[in-house]
This record gives structure tokens, C-alpha cells and sequence, in this order.
């Protein structure tokens, strides 16, 4: 019985299916009173796709093509509920005092966005347009696809948005060889351990 704890199921479906380990069913915990967010176990980097196939799986699963439209929601305000009981500040909201994390992209959307079919529309369009804004603790960080800040104090302004983007850049491409060669390393070392016998 999960009331009254602190027990939160993390879905990870695209992990599960590239593991070939089953995948859980969403809709039969939410019915039993568990709490369900989203992660992606490392498969990806981006909750996006993870979205998706959070959406589409309960669809197959219990063949309902009206399945879906509650479980991803449901399972990213438990994600925004999780995160602020861990970092002890309001996420996921947009209102005073909270985090301030924010991104803008640009959508032009083929039929009317309501508030009633906003899901609908994240999961056929809004989830592969482009991000051109970005906020960080409600610090501008991107506009329009052009970094704001990442300059040396002091710099700001007096570059261009094209001239701090083109000087991080530089910084990265500065650090790649120091990554690769670090890399080489733990191969080189990966390569020296012993290898267990498995006759034995």
C-alpha cells in the first residue's frame, strides 16, 4: 500500500525495451494509488523521447488508442513534486519563488492550441520544435538560439551574442583534446585488468 509513504516508481520504458526487461504498466499502478514519474536510466539524455514512449506504450499494452492523455502529465507532475522535496525549492511551476526554468520554442501550430489540447499538441509537435529561449533560474541564458551569458565578467558587454557564442565554442573545442586523451586513458586501463577465467 503506498499511501502514506515516500515510494515514487520511475517508468524508464525506453531502457526496458531496449533491454528486452518488460515495461511497467502505468495506468495499473496509478489505479492502485502509486505514484509514477518519468526517467530515462541513461538511454538518452532527453526526457522528450522518453515522453513518447511513455505515451504510446499504454495504448498497446491494454489496446486503447484513448490511453496516454493522463499518465505522461500525471507522471511529470510527479517528477516536478519528487525534484522540489530533493533540491527543497518549487519546480515545474511558474510562479514567485520557484525556479524560474523556462524554455521558449518555436511552434506554429497546424490546428487551435487550447487549453484543453495542449497535451495533444506537446505530444504531435511541440516536442520536436526548436528551442530558441532558455531561462535558468529565471536568468536569461539563450535567445533565439544565440547564448546570452557564458562570457568572463566584465565582457558581456561589450561582445555581441555571436562573439560570446563563438568564444565558448573556442573554449570547447579547447577542452576536446583533454576529454579524448582522458578517455584513451581509461581504455588503456580497461584493457590491463585481469580477465576472469570462465572455465573455472
Amino acid at each position: 500500500d503506498p499511501a502514506g509513504t515516500r515510494l515514487v516508481v520511475a517508468h524508464q520504458p525506453e531502457s526496458n525495451l531496449n533491454n528486452a526487461v518488460g515495461v511497467g504498466d502505468v495506468l495499473t499502478m496509478r489505479k492502485a494509488g502509486v505514484p509514477v514519474g518519468l526517467g530515462t536510466d541513461g538511454f538518452s539524455q532527453s526526457l522528450v523521447h522518453t515522453m513518447r514512449a511513455a505515451f504510446l506504450l499504454p495504448k498497446y499494452l491494454h489496446g486503447d488508442p484513448r490511453l496516454g492523455y493522463e499518465d505522461v502529465p500525471e507522471a511529470l507532475r510527479t517528477n516536478a513534486r519528487v525534484a522540489s522535496r530533493v533540491f527543497g525549492l518549487p519546480l515545474g511551476v511558474i510562479r514567485e519563488g520557484a525556479a524560474g526554468d523556462l524554455i521558449g520554442v518555436r511552434y506554429l501550430p497546424p490546428t487551435p492550441l487550447t487549453a484543453d489540447n495542449v497535451f495533444g499538441h506537446l505530444m504531435f509537435g511541440l516536442l520536436d520544435a526548436s528551442v530558441e529561449d532558455v531561462w535558468c533560474q529565471g536568468r536569461e541564458l539563450l535567445r533565439d538560439r544565440h547564448l546570452v551569458v557564458l562570457a568572463p565578467p566584465g565582457a558581456r558587454d561589450a561582445q555581441t551574442a555571436d562573439e560570446r557564442e563563438a568564444q565558448v565554442m573556442g573554449d570547447c573545442a579547447g577542452y576536446a583534446p583533454h576529454v579524448w586523451r582522458a578517455f584513451q586513458r581509461l581504455e588503456r586501463e580497461e584493457a590491463e585488468l585481469p580477465v576472469a577465467d570462465e572455465a573455472k
